[in-house]
């Protein structure tokens, strides 16, 4: 996709521009529940999108979204958790868990195209484990954060997660998030005169093996 994906909250207005390009600040946890609530809406709004075409492209935003949103937290938000932890760090294991299920998830989709009977089912599972992901940190690990950090700290926070989300999403615009089908094409047979026609499967993505490799490594945590 070119051109980058920018989130609803920005586009909306919700979120300043000036926030994400480092002009200003924004508690860190305003920040991260503004992007579940935005998350779930845009999945509400693939739910009822009629158009393929319109659906695909919502995909590929969706899948890119949850990555950056995923990233930032795993980078800046759970290690400074997991400093003010005591004993059992049973709950953000589950975190860092639920993760590696929703990456999983937003892979799968990604792969799924829109006009196949699967496509909704994983839809639906995706939205789930992203609610149940926001839910949780919402429940505990946020208000954790509240009681630990100043506002200073958390408007210090947010500011390096809008930063790293902002840079996120414009990583690497000019490759496709899906792997482009090929039209069908004539081949000659082989010993033979006549021809077949073969379409292009949709190629594997990269990601997929990388998405892979995450859900592996942070089940042996």
């Amino acid at each position: 996709m070119g051109g980058g994906v920018v989130p609803d909250a920005l586009q909306e207005g919700r979120i300043e521009r000036s926030m994400l390009e480092g002009e200003g600040s924004m508690d860190a946890l305003d920040l991260l529940e503004q992007q579940h609530l935005d998350i779930c809406r845009l999945i509400d709004r693939i739910t009822v999108e009629p158009s393929p075409g319109r659906r695909t492209v919502m995909i590929n935003e969706l899948a890119r979204t949850i990555e950056a949103h995923m990233r930032i937290e795993e980078t800046y938000l759970y290690p400074a958790c997991a400093e003010r932890m005591r004993g059992d760090r049973g709950k953000l294991h589950e975190a860092h868990e639920t993760h590696a299920l929703t990456r999983f998830a937003a892979d799968s989709l990604l792969r799924t195209r829109v006009t196949d009977v699967c496509f909704e089912a994983r839809l639906k599972l995706l939205r789930g484990l992203f609610e149940q992901h926001a839910a949780d940190e919402e429940d505990w690990m946020f208000q954790k954060m509240k009681r630990d950090l100043s506002d200073e700290q958390l408007d210090d926070l947010g500011e390096h997660l809008a930063r790293a989300y902002d840079l996120l999403l414009h990583i690497d615009t000019s490759a496709p998030l899906r792997a482009p089908v090929g039209r069908g094409r004539r081949t000659a047979r082989r010993g033979g005169t006549g021809t077949s026609s073969r379409s292009t499967e949709e190629r594997p993505l990269a990601s997929g093996a990388v998405t892979r490799a995450r859900v592996s490594r942070v089940s042996r945590v």
